[in-house]
This record gives structure tokens, C-alpha cells and sequence, in this order.
């Protein structure tokens, strides 16, 4: 039986170069982005609260505080970013790549 999660290694592979490695590469890097800013966010939270406790003798308020209040902060950069990164992605229309190997194919074979 074949199950469409049981294909072989040769049809998973995607060409290096091509549109869609590509694609999926400026995709991976935009989620290590907004990763990487959430991950900035919450630190920098968690030590300016740490550092306010200790130096204003409060110990779990301003460290509690910050990090919630990081909490929407991190998910807003993180919808910006994705948003801003998607905007400027410039992918073709599925159409119009059809079109072109169609018109391509015709000149090919002389019709």
C-alpha cells in the first residue's frame, strides 16, 4: 500500500537554486527571525526586571511585571516582522508561470 507519507527520497528533494528552495529558505529564515526577537524580548525583560528587584530591594515585582508585560510586546515584533518579511517576498503568479511553459512548450514543438 502507498501511503503519500511513504514516497521515496526522490521525490521529497527539492532542486538548490530553484524558486521554491528558495522560497522556503527566505521562509525559514523569517521564522529564525521572529524567534530571535521574541527570545531578545523576554531577556531583556528578565534582567532589566532582575536588575530593578535587586536594586530597589522589590524581588519578584518588577521582574514578574516586565516579563508580562514582554509577553504582547514579543508577539507584536513577532507579527511585524513576519508581516514586513512577507510583504516584501515577491512570488510569481502560479498562473503565469503555467502560461510561460505553456507558450515555451508550444514554441518548442513548432506549433
Amino acid at each position: 500500500m502507498n501511503h503519500p507519507n511513504n514516497l521515496d527520497d526522490s521525490s521529497r528533494s527539492i532542486e538548490r537554486g530553484s524558486a521554491v528552495y528558495m522560497r522556503n529558505l527566505a521562509l525559514t529564515s523569517m521564522v529564525g527571525q521572529a524567534g530571535c526577537a521574541t527570545l531578545v524580548v523576554i531577556l531583556a525583560a528578565l534582567f532589566a526586571g532582575l536588575y530593578l528587584d535587586s536594586r530597589l530591594d522589590t524581588r519578584p515585582l518588577f521582574t514578574l511585571g516586565l516579563l508580562l508585560i514582554s509577553i504582547p510586546i514579543s508577539l507584536y515584533s513577532m507579527v511585524w516582522l513576519m508581516m514586513s518579511a512577507i510583504g516584501s517576498l515577491k512570488l510569481e503568479n502560479p498562473y503565469a508561470v503555467r502560461e510561460k511553459t505553456a507558450a515555451h512548450t508550444k514554441k518548442e514543438d513548432g506549433s
